[in-house]
């Protein structure tokens, strides 16, 4: 497969003209193995990264070496797109590959023009800036809260949204990873939220019984 028949399957350029594609320089293909460490934190981002197929773990290391999931990045997500164009473009965490992952990289001043001559895009483009900011302020939340009981509540209510069946897309190892916490740990919050009849489980399915109890552990009422 040629790469700009891998770049016209990825969303951002599905109605850009393939003529203006191949007129384009700056696209390569990487490909990455499982555990392969992608981009270092404080690296400068030079390139555009954009995840093709499989997954990649955005991972901060603290000063005294804790390590912290922020987050799980899947095809059609841009590495870092909040930090590619500002005044220090580096890399504000280890970028690692999650499985084999296969990634286009596009030079910046490519994807500039590109960005310049399609609204659609550029607006895409800001969308996933916002989307990722947003995805951190949570992140932050999280950090800010005192108790484990309090983190899945959190998430519980943020996943929850309108309805108050839940449908856990990943898994309960990739769930504590994300909230900085021990697997047998977090299991243990479910139980015991099970037995104080706040939700009921099976499976990866959650559905809440007693959703003021939850707003209760994080102040929200």
């Amino acid at each position: 497969m040629d790469i700009i028949t891998v770049i016209k399957k990825i969303p951002y350029f599905d109605n850009i003209d393939e003529v203006v594609l191949k007129n384009k320089s700056g696209f390569k293909l990487l490909k990455f193995k499982n555990g392969e460490l992608i981009k270092a934190q404080g690296e400068e981002i030079d390139e555009v990264f954009i995840i093709v197929d499989g997954k990649v773990v955005a991972e901060y290391v603290s000063e005294s070496g804790k390590s912290l999931e922020l987050d799980i990045l899947e095809p059609y997500d841009i590495v870092a797109p909040g930090f590619i164009y500002t005044s220090e473009p580096f890399y504000p965490v280890n970028i690692i590959s999650e499985g084999n992952a296969r990634i286009l990289a596009i030079e910046k001043d490519t994807f500039l023009e590109i960005l310049q001559q399609n609204k659609k895009l550029f607006l895409k483009f800001l969308n996933e800036i916002g989307d990722k900011f947003h995805i951190l302020s949570q992140k932050l939340f999280l950090l800010s809260t005192k108790t484990l009981k309090e983190k899945v509540a959190y998430v519980l209510l943020k996943k929850a949204t309108s309805s108050k069946d839940i449908y856990l897309k990943i898994n309960k190892e990739k769930l504590s990873r994300f909230l900085g916490c021990a697997r047998p740990a977090l299991s243990r919050v479910f139980a015991e939220f099970e037995k104080e009849g706040i939700i009921e489980r099976e499976g990866r399915n959650i559905r809440i019984l007693k959703i003021e109890k939850l707003k209760q552990l994080i102040n929200e009422l």
